[in-house]
């Protein structure tokens, strides 16, 4: 049995909708999080957010690279450039958008595979982490 298959068992089938903190734990404290650092993420959460659905400059669409690079012999690697960076930046607005709703949730910060809290440190290096470190290995691992 692997590692995280272990972890699974001790927390139930690992379905991260029917999981439940503790009895007696809110779910926030499952998380490990204190309220200042769930705060601090949310702040680095919403500020992505605004960095990506800012003003038309903001990296998105017609964006710098568009204009220093405008010669016609190149508009349609540009357009295919810009779709891309388009769609990087949309789906990670959805990857912070659903962040934000575990933080309302209150299942921020813990592991959808094993239940387990993420960590601070984790989360603070990657905010959209929907994975404990183990399992993230594990995860890429068996793809």
């Amino acid at each position: 049995m692997t590692e995280r298959n272990k972890r699974q068992a001790s927390k139930g089938n690992g379905n991260s909708a029917t999981r439940h903190a503790a009895p007696g734990v809110s779910p926030d404290q499952s998380s490990g999080l204190t309220n200042e650092q769930r705060g601090t993420l949310k702040t680095v959460l919403e500020n992505q957010r605004r960095q990506l659905t800012g003003a038309p400059d903001s990296g998105r669409g017609e964006g710098r690279y568009a204009r220093e690079h405008s010669e016609a012999p190149h508009a349609m690697e540009e357009a295919e450039i810009n779709s891309e960076l388009q769609e990087h930046a949309d789906e990670e607005l959805e990857l912070i958008e659903a962040a934000l709703q575990r933080l309302d949730a209150g299942s921020y910060g813990v592991c959808c595979d094993c239940g387990t809290p993420i960590g601070f440190p984790r989360l603070e290096a990657y905010p959209i982490a929907r994975r404990c470190i183990a399992c993230k290995r594990e995860y890429e691992h068996g793809q």
